[in-house]
């Protein structure tokens, strides 16, 4: 996604605010507020001035749905308030271009006339209107007193490294409220304008299931609530994937037949009894409304973190070792999905799966399908600096393989970059809590690259 720029520490002095005054802005200072940076990028001499009255919006391509041109429209009203005007000389105008053999490939180009988007396909386009709205949140884009807006003269041909680009967004945390619902929504807006193209919806038990209530939390999010927000983020280009957790982690799984035991904390918590005989009936009517709900999604994500203490108490209850009773029920998940059409991913931390601390742990992936698709969900450097179980991975030829950073530019950078030399096609970053750390979201976007510092352009997307 990087190729030609390197992204400075993009701090928002009166110095460099200063030059974004100027009709022309020496590129370097442009380049820094391209994120993630685009493969080609022409910086004309003098930036443009549009007129307050507004522009005129063509879809040439009719490949665009309404829901995401009211987004462009929205959002352009919202930042320069500036309004669509069919009598408008400036226009923006969608057209269908040839393309380079990827199907998110796009070209951005402003001039006098306005601004043009060309592209083969929608996904293309969704990246180009990202790209637009992305750039209206910096100070390359400037409303003037009398209402005309000055935007940079450019010329952009992009495309991504990584096709499939996603974030994970933690809903089981919290419910939908006055507060935390718009903020959810304007971390998909950030999504969108950044470029990702997937998103993972991680509501775990707390989700109105008509089915089994009583293993739910509340208060829950209602199922037209989510159906409201997948269609807001499919109009801003990404397709959903529904996630929750399971065996452990019950302050956001689904209650299915708990198993009581104490932390080392002293904390008392509980885990699924996968041993109970009516487990897998309850398990897989709850993965079933959850699947419907969601529209027969391509992959359904299934979190098995953190049930590393609960293991003594699971080894007892079902009579068998970790590495059995795991992967019997991850390959049983699979086969149930697998005939759903969908993909089961596995989702797993440190502690349970890619460290030494219970011991053999790691033997699961020996027993597991080849075809459960594994997301390496890491947020360190690994051990020594390398990611060594992410490469033992690849040695293992499982089909397909995500990388999944959680926070820290150096660290998401590096996962990124090791992910794509592997062969790895897949980044799903992850996001905890109802606020993306200030070091976990926006490197995501960027990829892989060297070292990039992001706070600010996360302060500036998200406040």
């Amino acid at each position: 996604m990087c190729k030609k720029t390197a992204l400075s520490s993009l701090k928002c002095s009166a110095a460099i605010a200063g030059l974004f005054l100027c009709i022309a802005v020496p590129a370097q200072q442009n380049d820094r507020w391209l994120v993630p940076s685009p493969k080609e990028v022409q910086w004309k001499k003098e930036a443009l001035t549009y007129p307050s009255s507004g522009y005129c919006l063509s879809d040439e391509t009719g490949m665009v749905q309404q829901e995401t041109l009211q987004w462009l429209k929205d959002r352009l009203q919202q930042k320069l308030g500036w309004k669509e005007c069919p009598k408008s000389n400036v226009c923006i105008r969608i057209r269908k271009s040839a393309g380079n053999g990827n199907q998110e490939y796009y070209i951005l180009k402003t001039g006098k006339a306005g601004i043009t988007i060309e592209a083969p396909e929608q996904a293309g386009v969704f990246r180009a209107i990202g790209r637009l709205l992305c750039i209206a949140d910096t100070p390359l884009v400037r409303v003037h007193a009398d209402g005309t807006v000055q935007y940079p003269g450019l010329v952009i041909h992009d495309w991504p490294d990584y096709p499939f680009r996603g974030m994970l967004l933690e809903l089981s945390c919290r419910a939908a409220s006055p507060k935390w619902l718009p903020n959810l929504k304007q971390m998909i807006d950030a999504m969108g304008k950044l470029g990702f193209n997937h998103a993972a919806f991680e509501i775990g038990g707390r989700i109105e299931s008509l089915r089994y209530p009583e293993i739910c939390k509340k208060p829950w999010w209602t199922q037209k609530q989510i159906k409201d927000l997948i269609a807001y983020a499919n109009a801003r280009g990404m397709k959903v994937i529904p996630a929750i957790n399971s065996i452990g982690h019950f302050e956001r799984a689904p209650e299915i037949f708990p198993l009581k035991y104490t932390r080392k904390n002293g904390k008392t918590t509980y885990a699924m009894n996968l041993a109970h005989p009516e487990f897998y009936s309850v398990y897989f009517g709850f993965l079933d409304e959850i699947h419907a709900l969601f529209g027969k999604p391509a992959y359904f994500m299934i979190g098995t973190d953190e049930f590393n203490e609960a293991v003594p108490l699971l080894e007892k209850t079902t009579g068998k070792p970790l590495p059995v009773f795991y992967s019997e029920f991850l390959n049983k998940v699979y086969g149930h999905l697998k005939e759903k059409g969908t993909r089961t991913v596995m989702l797993a931390d440190k502690s349970t799966l890619y460290g030494e601390a219970l011991n053999g742990s790691a033997k699961t992936m020996d027993l597991i399908s080849r075809d459960i698709v594994v997301a390496y969900w890491c947020y360190g450097y690994g051990y020594g600096g390398e990611y060594s179980f992410l490469k033992s991975l690849y040695g293992k030829k499982f089909k397909e393989i995500w990388v999944s950073p959680w926070k820290g530019i150096g660290q998401t950078a590096k996962l990124a970059l090791d992910g794509k030399k592997l062969g790895g096609h897949h980044l799903m970053g992850t996001c905890w809590w109802d606020r993306p750390h200030y070091l976990g979201f926006p490197e995501t976007a960027a990829g892989p690259g060297p070292g990039y510092k992001l706070k600010k352009i996360h302060k500036h997307l998200l406040g």
